[in-house]
């Protein structure tokens, strides 16, 4: 029988938040009879994760496990997992997300007896779970902006993974985005769904190794840029996305890794020259950066006079 989800844990090293993972999805090992497909993809780990997946097939967790001969970098094992997986639909797990209790039995309802090209997973603790539907894949694209690069968020029909060349997109560490935009784009119906999906553990140790604003800005923008130009993605939707990126993500980056050089985990060599070279001509760039900057001054000023009782 066909899953319904192939839930897929591309993975190196990180035993410890795999034994977390897996402890939390044994918990409902019923589903993962018929309905959901489990498949870790250990990229050549010196741990030994195969035997903690033995361990926790023992335990009566159905889970398949694949451990390559090479590391085959991120993008190679994301990519191995997409066309690994059997179910109707995939969500690639990112090794340090550890899901909440009954996060499959909140989710699987969704997913029956539908037809969605992409469902992205919108954490809310607010409000409670809600799925908001979308024929119009522009408007919905605009809505998910640079979260469509995070894996643990984006749910996706297994039906476009033979659409997409992965090998194209090797070392841009964002190969998933292209399966994500072809299946939201060629899609009659997107969702995105709202709730408490992962603990929230704001774990920045994880973060890092790579150079932040040649994925988030050059790579993830040329992938946007061939959807642009051949007609799938409106050029509106894409300048939406660029804008809410820069205000709502690039903006606190650009202050604290280029202006303050606070944070040393990403590179940051000619980052100056890739913001100017897509955002340069934008107005809203320096009024945002301006505000920021204003904002994290007038903070500043309030905790001194907290600490000195003025």
């Amino acid at each position: 029988m066909k899953p319904l989800l192939s839930i897929c844990i591309p993975i190196y090293n990180r035993s410890g938040f795999l034994k977390r993972i897996l402890e939390r999805l044994l918990e409902e090992k019923s589903f993962f009879q018929d309905n959901v497909e489990l498949f870790v993809s250990d990229n050549c780990s010196p741990e030994n994760l195969g035997e903690i997946c033995k361990l926790y097939q023992e335990r009566g967790l159905n889970l398949q496990y694949h451990r390559n001969d090479d590391n085959i970098g991120m993008d190679g094992n994301f990519a191995n997992c997409f066309r690994k997986a059997r179910g109707e639909y995939v969500l690639l797990l990112g090794s340090d997300d550890i899901p909440v209790p009954g996060f499959i039995a909140n989710l699987l309802p969704y997913l029956k007896n539908c037809d969605f090209g992409l469902i992205h997973l919108y954490t809310n603790s607010y409000e409670a779970p809600v799925l908001k539907l979308y024929d119009d894949h522009n408007v919905f694209l605009s809505d998910v902006g640079f979260w469509v690069t995070f894996i643990s968020a984006n749910i996706v029909a297994t039906k476009y993974v033979n659409d997409i060349d992965f090998n194209c997109y090797q070392g841009s560490m964002i190969a998933q985005v292209p399966l994500y935009l072809e299946a939201a784009c060629k899609s009659d119906r997107n969702a995105i769904f709202s709730g408490v999906f992962y603990e929230d553990e704001n774990d920045s140790k994880n973060n890092g190794g790579y150079h932040l604003f040649k994925v988030f800005v050059d790579n993830l923008f040329g992938i946007y840029v061939k959807y642009v130009k051949n007609g799938l993605l409106s050029r509106k939707s894409f300048e939406q996305i660029k804008k809410t990126e820069y205000r709502e993500f690039l903006v606190g980056f650009i202050v604290e890794c280029l202006i303050q050089k606070r944070k040393k985990s990403f590179d940051i060599k000619g980052s100056w020259k890739i913001l100017w070279s897509h955002y340069g001509h934008y107005p809203y760039a320096y009024v945002y950066l301006a505000k920021y900057l204003i904002d994290a001054s007038l903070k500043r000023i309030g905790i001194a006079h907290i600490r000195t009782g003025r």
